[in-house]
């Protein structure tokens, strides 16, 4: 071993051991829907009584005041942040109590001191909770909870003013308008301190002391979105995402091994590096891992297999000329680079998109999917290398035959030929009749959109006990209908799993009225409310628009980036395969009446970035091959050509992201079901796409403007992987 390979072997030992450490430090912070809690959306409003102005300014006060709120309820690794320009989402993982809580957060908290007419009625406000010093939970003579106060000096100097001026009347403590307690005065108090009482529990007691400390919310604030997830729900979905962890990198390590032999066992070994080394970045950034972002992990460890079946690959190839093992796997490595390069940067635009557009756990899902595909990049592209040579020089390989399965005469590579140009007419008409088709789905059966998109309520809960039936919920309901019109059988929609999993969603109700459903529910048995959310209609509309403009920006960059690195022609050529991609998998899932909500659109942009990477793997693959110039070749030589030489990459890569895919379809929970054949379909449709559909439109473009391509990277003659060969280590 060369003191070059040995100095680059260390630096992969020192970045895994370091990897290593950061994965295993520490506990990995866990989202709401892997540890339970609540999560809750503010959005500032015009208060038409104050003339406040909804600022930058007013915006920070009000998650000041949060803060302290949620400091005050004892949650650990909260999170409070600005979303917009008008809201704030507040995240309160681990939260028990998740109703009283969110009453809490919510509440203006406006405490006001006023004095009670002889009528009953209030008269005007004469001091306000901004007089508090500190309030606390303390007990009278009998036990009960009460909250007692103590106020600044100046605070104690008005209210002794206030209490000695006004003996034998009423003192009024309101909280939002709401009168707490009303004492008579006896006596002047002298020094600020005071009770409230009321009939308080405890824990009741605790946040209202919270609330007071905190101080009143400085602007109008109104709770448009809620979620809460209980704990039992979170450890199923963990354990879930283990299974399907597991199976999946089973699935892929056997493959591969099957597949590559000794080049599969050192991938399968950069695949464990791989691991640790998101997961620190994970730790290391303080991320939050979610249930999506379980499954971007999962996706991205299917993808990563990509990089390297490009570049065994291309290690094939290179042996079949005869080139030696070491001269091959160099080739092969910096040949394959260029298409890595290009395929994981549009995959990295993609999660750029759904982190600066995203919400909650479609961020965490951008941010493990954009950490994997960086990690997959460096055990690809170095690790896989580092490993693969060392083997080679520590063991002696020098005959392909004891590095692959090789004979004399030509390596044992596997050839199609599809005649993909010859066949055009074939392959796009079976396009046009599938995206047709999918097209008149669509229009005649539209979207089962869920409350991330139409707004609602939607209750999640099992039974204990004896099974109850789809009937027995929907006559309940029914009943209530009559007093409650809002969740009638038009309005609602109910659904039971095969684990018995009950899910109710109805129309945007108030707090009355939920309680309502909740309590014609449980006329049938005693139930867990494993997870409730709450979606107000702006919420919905802001989340659509947000849709649009994900996918617009999207397929612009794309098209952007595909002109830049190769022509325009092969940048319609791309897109048009993406839109046969999503019109075919938006079909399939309003076929399948699945539930549309916000990780739907992630799984439409992940097709995004996933089909597009197979595409350019191919549109590289033609470059290089119109850059050599063979002889005698036409220009559908050499397109089929190079469509031959990379289809069994596509299918290789399908194959193991598949393998991902499907294991979280059967061990990742009915929470991603549509996320997950979304997912399924585009990834088929976009195999599909990339080896018959983007291809022959490029052809078709430049034949009918009778281009010749064979000069159309004569501008980049030096090539791309010697231009980059500095960089790989």
């Amino acid at each position: 071993m060369n003191k070059n390979l040995f100095l680059r072997l260390l630096l992969v030992i020192a970045i895994f051991v370091v990897a290593l450490y950061y994965s295993l430090s520490k506990p990995i912070k866990l989202g709401l829907d892997l540890k339970g809690g609540a999560y809750v959306v503010l959005e500032a409003v015009k208060d038409q009584n104050k003339n406040v102005k909804i600022d930058n300014d007013a915006m920070n006060r009000l998650i000041e005041v949060l803060n302290r709120r949620v400091n005050g309820i004892g949650v650990a690794e909260s999170t409070i942040q600005k979303a917009g320009d008008n809201r704030v989402i507040i995240e309160l993982p681990g939260l028990q109590n998740t109703e009283d809580a969110i009453k809490l957060i919510g509440k203006t908290a406006l405490m006001e001191f006023k004095l009670m007419n002889d009528d009953g009625s209030l008269g005007e406000t004469l001091l306000t909770g901004s007089a508090l010093k500190k309030a606390d939970v303390s007990y009278d003579n009998l036990g009960r909870p009460q909250i007692s106060f103590e106020m600044t000096p100046e605070g104690a100097e008005t209210f002794a003013k206030i209490t000695r001026e006004n003996i034998g009347r009423q003192l009024a403590i309101t909280l939002d308008g709401v009168v707490q307690t009303a004492p008579k005065i006896n006596t002047e108090i002298p020094n600020g301190n005071g009770v409230i009482t009321g009939d308080y529990t405890v824990e009741q007691a605790k946040g209202t002391a919270a609330l007071l400390n905190a101080g009143a919310l400085p602007i109008k604030a109104e709770i448009v979105e809620t979620r809460t997830v209980g704990a039992t729900l979170g450890d199923e979905s963990i354990a879930q995402s283990k299974n399907a962890g597991i199976v999946a990198i089973i699935l892929i390590w056997v493959f591969m091994i099957i597949f590559y032999r000794l080049p599969g066992i050192i991938a399968d070994l950069a695949i464990i590096i791989f691991g640790f080394i998101t997961f620190a970045c994970l730790n290391f950034i303080d991320a939050t891992l979610t249930l999506p972002g379980i499954a971007g992990f999962i996706l991205s460890l299917g993808m990563a297999v990509d990089a390297n079946v490009i570049i065994f690959e291309r290690i094939k190839e290179e042996l079949r000329f005869g080139n030696s093992i070491r001269n091959s796997i160099d080739s092969g490595f910096n040949k394959g680079f260029i298409a890595i390069f290009d395929s994981n940067l549009t995959t990295l635009i993609i999660t750029t998109i759904l982190f600066v557009f995203g919400t909650g756990p479609i961020k965490g899902f951008a941010v493990t999917l954009a950490l994997g595909t960086l990690a997959s990049m460096f055990t690809a592209i170095t690790a896989t290398k580092v490993l693969l040579l060392t083997f080679v020089n520590m063991f002696g390989f020098r005959s392909p035959k004891t590095f692959w399965s090789y004979r004399r005469g030509g390596y044992k590579i596997m050839k199609v030929n599809l005649h993909i140009i010859k066949r055009i007419k074939l392959y796009l008409s079976i396009s046009i009749v599938l995206v047709t088709l999918s097209i008149i789905v669509f229009f005649t059966k539209g979207l089962n959109y869920g409350i991330d998109f139409s707004g609602g309520n939607l209750f999640q809960l099992k039974y204990s006990g004896t099974a109850v039936t789809l009937n027995q919920i929907n006559e309940n309901l029914d009943e209530l209908a009559k007093e409650l019109p809002q969740v009638n059988s038009n309005s609602r929609k109910v659904q039971i799993s095969d684990d018995g999993t009950v899910i109710v969603r109805v129309p945007e109700i108030s707090e009355n009225d939920k309680k309502k459903v909740l309590n014609s529910l449980q006329q049938l048995g005693s139930y867990t409310l494993d997870k409730e959310d709450k979606v107000g209609a702006s919420i919905g509309d802001d989340l659509k628009k947000s849709a649009i403009y994900s996918l617009g920006i999207g397929a612009i960059l794309i098209v952007v980036y595909i002109t830049m690195r190769f022509e325009f022609s092969f940048a319609i050529g791309g897109i048009l395969s993406l839109l046969h991609d999503i019109i075919i998998a938006v079909g399939f899932i309003a076929l399948m009446g699945y539930e549309v909500d916000t990780p739907f659109i992630a799984a439409i942009l992940t097709i995004l970035g996933y089909s597009i990477n197979d595409t350019i793997v191919i549109y590289d693959r033609i470059r290089e091959n119109l850059k050599r110039k063979h002889k005698g070749w036409t220009l559908e030589q050499c397109m089929d050509e190079s469509v031959n030489q990379t289809a069994i990459r596509s299918i290789n890569t399908s194959v193991t992201t598949l393998f991902s895919v499907i294991a979280i379809l059967i061990f990742g929970g009915a929470s991603l079901k549509t996320f997950i054949m979304t997912l399924l379909i585009g990834i088929l449709a976009g195999t599909y796409s990339s080896i018959f559909v983007a291809t022959p439109i490029v052809y078709l473009l430049n034949k009918r403007k009778g281009n010749n391509m064979e000069d159309m990277f004569k501008d980049d003659e030096n090539n791309d992987g010697k231009r980059v060969e500095k960089i790989l280590v």
